[in-house]
């Protein structure tokens, strides 16, 4: 695996697994912006890694089919998706099967204190 987190500059601050179903699923903004009134807690990178199937996601806003937006599949080198904008406009869904699969692990990183 690829030493990812490398040059990160932040401090991880949350963890949490989510799963996708059939329709598109942006991440929990509790854990996005913990404080919607104080920026400096707002992810600014998310680390993830899949299990249980595959995935299609944006992060511009446009919302994912299974055959609209970037592959994401279980055993894919782990992605990055650096920026607040981008983390906030995140959306996912599942390439089919079963209900609950696949699960995003994800951990987000936000400047350091």
């Amino acid at each position: 695996m690829a030493d990812v987190l490398a040059g990160t500059a932040g401090e991880a601050y949350s963890h949490w697994t989510q799963a996708f179903g059939a329709t598109a699923a942006a991440f929990s903004s509790g854990n996005i912006q913990p404080d919607s009134a104080n920026s400096k807690t707002w992810a600014k990178e998310v680390y993830l890694s899949l299990t249980g199937g595959g995935l299609s996601f944006t992060f511009d806003g446009t919302t994912p089919t299974a055959s609209l937006g970037h592959a994401f599949t279980a055993g894919d080198e782990p992605l990055t998706i650096v920026g607040p904008v981008n983390i906030q406009n995140f959306r996912a869904v599942a390439n089919g099967g079963a209900a609950g699969d696949p699960k995003l692990h994800i951990t987000a990183i936000r400047d350091q204190k």
